[in-house]
């Protein structure tokens, strides 16, 4: 039982485990057993691995080894640890178990935020013994830094400092706040969904945070939002049963079926993504952005949602339109007789030419069995176009490109192949490497020319001109952008 003082009330949280031993603790919280470090987290429903990924973690590896240079490293490994979700889930993870242990053996002074809890938010979907295990060493963090009152007064303003969005004093307070709401959300999260007091101190914390009303200068936010945000990112079970006591079905069901969405495209592809869409759909959504999403992780499902009342083993176009094209990687010739079954006119034709464009690449050799119902010969000609094309491609000695993720995306153009490696400077670039006065100018012009060749360039140049950048920090910051960019140039959404 432990308690602690909120808006002048005695809370009392039980739960949360025993306190720990001062000789089984590590800062707070409970060092871990062996056991769990070495438990195997499965790739998460949804995901699939970049073509770029190896690549693309092995510079936010380099980035991990020097983000110890920095003075305060806490901010950078939490935007590496996010950037690194996005790429491997699983290997995140232990990259987790290695970065909060030597994090904790630095003894920093408690901070204003609790690098802990984006920690907890990134593995929480994958490993949810870990996710306890960092959410106890953030309570453990947090309580040290509200204990602390100096953390919370404002710095003296210094000459040339200009006008602030937020009063300085202001801004500590609500930072506080935050903090404070933050330190109870964690709680409640340990308490686990099994228990009845973990939905009161929810219910709670909510109206608390309403009550506290907004935070921010130009731009205002809730603090409910970030309750809400937090709890969706920790534990989606938990949070559908809070919002279902207060909020109405399809408000729940609108809500989760935006998160959803939101989550995946920030490549967020795991099982609290598709908890969320699930939800959404099983109650009502039909917006086509959710139901696409939803025929992400479950295309039959999506097939049965989409099939005449009155005959299971059809599918109607006006209800599959959302994955049509998913569908028609999946079952060419099935996709093809729902296309040529459609009424003459624009829905047929758009739909006959959406399936003989994937037959281009999954048959190639067959293009005239798909556009033989096609009414529009610049449509025909586009198909047979693309399947001359791939045949080409083959007869070349190359691999088949009958998927979504290997065939070509239209209207995106192939990253530039490497024309030499290393990479070499030219001209004025290379003059100013050259010059031991002009480091950091050098590193800006390295950063930005490794984020545009990790984008549209050779990933090779990427990563040497990345390597090249000599500041810690800038490198730091910038690895997670290069490795964002290596990963999502080549992805089909």
């Amino acid at each position: 039982m432990r308690r602690f003082a909120w808006a002048g009330v005695v809370v009392v949280v039980v739960g949360c485990g025993p306190e720990p031993a001062a000789d089984e603790a590590c800062g707070g919280a409970p060092v871990p057993r062996e056991a769990d470090r070495r438990r195997p987290v499965a790739p998460p429903p949804g995901y699939t691995k970049p073509p770029e990924a190896d690549r693309a973690f092995a510079v936010l590896d380099a980035a991990l080894g020097k983000v110890w240079e920095l003075p305060d490293p806490r901010d950078g490994l939490a935007e590496l640890i996010r950037t690194a979700n996005e790429v491997d889930p699983v290997r995140t993870c232990d990259r987790v178990w290695a970065v909060s242990d030597r994090l904790e053996k630095l003894k920093l002074p408690p901070a204003r935020r609790a690098v802990w809890g984006s920690f907890a938010v990134a593995v929480a979907p994958h490993a949810p013994d870990l996710r306890n295990h960092l959410l106890r060493r953030a309570v453990a963090d947090a309580r040290r830094a509200l204990a602390d009152p100096d953390l919370w007064k404002a710095p003296a303003k210094k000459p040339g400092d200009g006008i602030p969005f937020v009063e300085p004093q202001k801004a500590a307070d609500q930072g506080k706040r935050l903090l404070e709401h933050q330190l109870r959300l964690w709680e409640a999260v340990l308490e686990g969904e099994g228990s009845g007091a973990a939905g009161g101190l929810l219910d709670r914390l909510l109206a608390d945070a309403t009550a506290c009303g907004h935070l921010g200068g130009c731009t205002m936010t809730p603090y409910s939002y970030f309750v809400e945000e937090g709890l969706a990112n920790l534990d989606a079970d938990l949070y559908l049963a809070v919002a279902a006591r207060l909020w109405d079905k399809k408000t729940v069901a609108e809500t989760c079926g935006s998160r959803a969405y939101r989550r995946w495209q920030d490549r967020r592809k795991d099982a609290f993504t598709w908890t969320y869409v699930r939800y959404a759909v099983a109650n009502g959504v039909t917006r086509p952005d959710v139901v696409r999403l939803f025929a992400r992780y479950d295309l039959a499902a999506a097939l049965e949602r989409a099939a005449e009342p009155d005959d299971p083993g059809s599918v109607r176009l006006a209800a599959a339109g959302p994955f049509f094209d998913l569908w028609a990687w999946h079952d060419p010739d099935a996709a093809l007789a729902v296309a040529e079954r459609q009424p003459e006119g624009m829905a047929r034709r758009d739909a006959v030419d959406c399936v003989s464009r994937i037959w281009a690449y999954k048959k190639p050799e067959q293009i005239e069995r798909a556009v033989e119902n096609q009414d529009n010969e610049v449509r025909r000609a586009w198909a047979r176009d693309l399947a001359a094309k791939e045949l080409a491609w083959r007869k070349a000695g190359n691999p088949p490109r009958d998927t979504r993720e290997a065939a070509p995306r239209l209207g995106h153009p192939e990253p530039a192949k490497p024309v030499g490696f290393p990479w070499e400077p030219e001209g004025g670039l290379k003059a100013l490497l050259a010059d031991p006065n002009r480091v950091a100018e050098a590193d800006t012009h390295l950063c930005e020319l490794a984020q545009g060749a990790s984008q549209w360039g050779p990933a090779d140049h990427a990563v040497d001109v990345l390597n090249r950048v000599t500041s810690p920090q800038r490198f730091v910051y910038t690895a997670p952008w290069v490795a964002r960019n290596l990963i999502r140039r080549g992805e089909v959404e």
